[in-house]
């Protein structure tokens, strides 16, 4: 979700996802229009993370929301 009204980036590249194989078990970019207005509290997406260890799966959702922020260019918030 967005900090703020924001506009998606104009180039979006999630190809990195599948870097995670099997330990992503869904992601689902359902609001994700190039260039479009992102609204304050909007839900973008979603994703599910299955780790090997269960305590690590704060560690990996944190890495990919991390990276997901500079895919679309908007701050959003944890």
């Amino acid at each position: 979700m967005p900090d703020r009204d924001a506009a998606l980036a104009d180039s979006i590249d999630l190809s990195w996802l599948w870097e995670y194989g099997e330990h992503l078990i869904d992601s689902d970019p359902y609001c994700l229009n190039l260039g479009s207005p992102a609204r304050r509290r909007e839900i973008l997406g979603r994703y599910r993370v299955r780790p090997e260890l269960f305590a690590e799966a704060n560690t990996m959702a944190n890495a990919i929301l991390g990276r997901f922020k500079k895919s679309i260019g908007i701050a959003l918030s944890q």
